[in-house]
């Protein structure tokens, strides 16, 4: 009797499918995602996950009918973002359940799919912001979700050799969903409202703290701020380790650490991972405590003990700290096991142990074989560590290596690749000299954000300087900012001092030589030396007296000899011969180009 209520419940669902709606939307009107859905949740609640070929035959009908063909192909990714992204499709698929860790990925590939996306925008989220933030640091802009996806593809990618992001047939999407909806229940992976178990009251507990913790998630995302930390309180107080955490979290964002450590202990002592960890880097950074790394150590090694997700983030941040002691063979070892758990960092970080000669001998051959396996789990690495490959090939003289690798730098969007390639140009390393090709790449190198921009404004502005272009030159200094080059500074106030391809201009002269003297390098004396000389041939005295002071205090000979002719002849200062003769012996011991000024004033005055 019970199996023929079933078929004819199925019978009566495929021929009525056309006018079922979902939230207020027939069937037929949906979008392909929403069609699998509804088509997997209502086929699987009605045979309960006890089907035959027959049954099969009869779903694909029903997915005709709400014209979704069998054959079509979707792109199986895109699905199940859809599915995670929009509530009411989760919902609906898992019917209200939570999924539990799965140990073997490929078994259930779609639950694991949703499972790593939900802990990404969830309890993990703390990796999506950290991966965000380094991309934003080296000046790619990324959006969260787009770095969530690339995290999640890559993960299954490495862990499984999955690739998730692949044109799958219709049908046997829904086959593989009703699979793992069927499996993720008979392995009480899923925990479904009123399914029957035998689960002892532990489990049914942590599944719906797990449930409840998704509800505080996804009204904390909807900006429902006060309710979802009402939710989460509610579940530390049960001892619940990831609503704890994320207590800490929200202290954090609003600076109070001291409260965020307190919630990041609670929940290490609860056996969470993740605890231990935020309450590590808190000791390891200062944040809310001082700075100590014997306990850093203690909370990161708390969290590699529980093995579980915070495990190789935890031995990353150990091999730092050893490395920090000198302790270099346990720093390395941390950071093989780091990149042989998937995670890029520990390529690169024992890829900059062979670069730097750190606890090992230096070997830029295998420094350069774990950039690359870095590379390999996560391409956004490729624009900085092709770049550290070019510089260990510069650095064995092997130029033409070299320089294929900064251009696969500059290519993936690293702005230094392409300086190296400018500067080699206009320097004429390993390559001929070559202006035009110089300011091709150094104008690629500017247009990327990061440190190289101002570097590339730098070195174009002294290419326009060689080629007397000095209003061009001046331009691309001011953009340079610190990064400028003092002696090109005085180069173009000089041209507008005297005239040479400009008109004269004191004012403009004035304000190069500022710039040169603001920047604080090796030639700041002479700049201010400059400056002097304009007020001085300007007749103010007492401006020409304190810069000819600061070129002198800056140890520049002319400087001195300056400052010794206004104690001569007391310009903006008093009359005074021994002042005078001091400031002219000063100018003496340079053996530079005002030595001989210098001497003969002495020998007037003596």
């Amino acid at each position: 009797m019970e199996k023929m209520e079933r078929n004819i419940n199925l019978l009566t669902w495929q021929n009525s499918i056309e006018y079922l709606d979902f939230q207020g939307e027939d069937y037929a009107y949906l979008d392909t995602p929403s069609k699998i859905v509804c088509l997997v949740r209502d086929f699987f609640d009605i045979t309960k996950g006890n089907w035959n070929v027959s049954d099969l035959l009869l779903l694909k009908t029903a997915m005709t009918s709400i014209d979704l063909k069998p054959k079509d192909k979707v792109n199986y990714l895109t699905v199940m973002l859809e599915i995670n992204d929009t509530p009411a499709l989760q919902e609906k698929l898992l019917g209200g359940a939570s999924i539990k860790a799965i140990e073997e990925s490929s078994c259930l590939l779609s639950l694991s799919v949703l499972k790593k996306l939900m802990d990404l925008d969830d309890e993990n989220f703390y990796i999506v912001d950290t991966v965000s933030d380094y991309l934003v640091d080296q000046g790619i802009q990324a959006d969260r979700k787009d770095v969530r996806n690339n995290l999640v593809i890559r993960y299954l990618k490495t862990k499984e050799g999955v690739n998730i992001d692949t044109q799958v047939e219709c049908y046997d999407l829904v086959l593989d969903l009703l699979y793992n909806i069927n499996q993720g229940q008979e392995e009480n992976i899923l925990y479904l409202p009123g399914m029957e178990t035998e689960m002892i009251d532990e489990s049914a507990i942590k599944s719906s703290m797990e449930f409840t913790m998704k509800e505080a998630e996804t009204l904390y995302q909807q900006g429902k701020i006060e309710e979802a930390k009402t939710k989460f309180k509610e579940l530390a107080n049960q001892d619940y380790g990831p609503a704890m955490k994320r207590l800490g979290d929200l202290c954090q964002a609003t600076e109070d650490f001291v409260l965020a450590n307190q919630w990041y202990e609670k929940a290490g002592e609860a056996d969470y991972d993740w605890g231990w960890y935020c309450l590590g880097d808190a000791f390891m950074y200062g944040k809310g405590v001082t700075s100590d790394y014997e306990i850093a150590v203690q909370c990161f090694q708390n969290a590699y003990d529980l093995d579980g997700e915070a495990k190789e983030h935890a031995a990353g941040c150990l091999g730092l700290i050893y490395q920090k002691y000198e302790n270099y063979d346990a720093a390395n070892a941390y950071f093989a096991e780091v990149g042989e758990a998937g995670i890029p960092f520990g390529w690169k970080n024992l890829g900059d142990s062979y670069y730097n000669g750190t606890g090992v001998e230096q070997n830029y051959k295998k420094a350069r074989e774990y950039y690359q396996k870095a590379i390999d789990l996560d391409e956004s690495t490729k624009g900085e560590l092709t770049k550290i490959i070019g510089d260990t090939y510069k650095s064995q003289k092997n130029l033409e290596q070299a320089y294929i690798y900064f251009q696969k730098a500059g290519e993936a969007g690293n702005g230094w690749g392409w300086y190296e390639l400018g500067d080699a140009y206009f320097e004429g390393k390993g390559v001929e000299e070559n202006y035009d090709k110089a300011r091709e790449y150094l104008l690629k190198a500017y247009d990327l954000e990061g440190d190289s921009k101002n570097y590339a404004a730098g070195l174009l502005g002294i290419i326009s300087l060689y080629q007397d272009e000095y209003e061009q030159a001046e331009k691309w200094l001011q953009k340079a900012e610190k990064a400028a080059c003092d002696w090109a500074w005085i180069e173009v106030g000089e041209a507008y001092h005297i005239g040479n391809g400009v008109e004269i201009d004191y004012k403009k002269a004035q304000k190069c030589y500022q710039n040169a003297y603001n920047l604080g390098k090796k030639n700041k004396g002479e700049a201010a030396d400059r400056i002097g000389i304009i007020y001085f041939d300007n007749k103010s005295y007492d401006n020409a007296y304190k810069w000819f002071k600061k070129s002198a205090e800056a140890d520049f000979d002319f400087g001195w000899k300056h400052l010794g002719d206004a104690y001569y002849k007391g310009y903006g200062v008093g009359r005074d011969y021994e002042e005078a003769i001091e400031c002219y012996e000063k100018g003496l011991r340079h053996y530079g180009k005002a030595y001989d000024l210098c001497k003969k004033m002495l020998d007037r005055l003596y």
